[in-house]
């Protein structure tokens, strides 16, 4: 369970020449933790040992993510609280439901949404989320879709519905023939968000 975006992210590690803005980049499928890193360091060698931070939390999130697919049961939220020895303290936890499946060109497609919370305080901490897409057990993918949902996304046949809190719209996105490569979010009639597939 290694490729590790959190995405969650493939990490952008140049040689030894890290830079702050890099870790927005590395961490967008965590992007409160990514942000809070860059605030937090200063040297090339904090920014490196930040760089090496968001991957051991990917590695502990997909790890846990893993187990909760295993256990194959659709609509069940799990609260994952990152331990001390990888997190840069404050609060760093998850909100991880398996939505369900849909059958791809023969491929059993899960979904998985991952909602990541980070800040120093539990009054400021940031929400970031995706809909991670695996094949069995292995991640293929993801859809960075911003923050927490107010209601979680639900898989209806071969579709995805995503509503949004404060949105007056609901989004169907069809995966009957493909992984769309963009999907576009309405959250009113005249507007929305446009969200594109991260591959593996």
């Amino acid at each position: 369970m290694k490729s590790i975006t959190l995405a969650i992210m493939t990490l952008l590690l140049i040689s030894c020449n890290y830079k702050k803005s890099d870790l927005i980049i590395t961490g967008q499928k965590n992007a409160p933790v990514a942000e809070y890193l860059a605030k937090s360091v200063q040297t090339e060698e904090e920014i490196a040992q930040a760089h090496k931070r968001i991957e051991d939390i990917e590695t502990f999130v997909y790890r846990e993510v893993e187990k909760i697919l295993n256990k194959n049961q659709i609509g069940k939220t799990f609260f994952i609280h990152a331990p001390d020895s990888i997190k840069a303290g404050g609060i760093l936890e998850y909100k991880i439901t398996y939505l369900g499946s849909i059958q791809i060109k023969g491929e059993n497609i899960r979904f998985v949404s991952i909602t990541s919370y980070a800040g120093n305080y539990e009054d400021s901490k940031r929400a970031s989320s995706t809909i991670t897409l695996f094949n069995g057990n292995k991640r293929i993918g993801y859809y960075y879709v911003g923050g927490a949902f107010d209601s979680l996304p639900q898989i209806l046949n071969t579709n995805l519905m995503i509503k949004y809190a404060d949105c007056s719209q609901t989004t169907t996105i069809s995966f009957k023939d493909s992984i769309p490569q963009d999907i576009y979010v309405r959250c009113t009639e005249d507007g929305g968000d446009l969200y594109s597939f991260s591959k593996e």
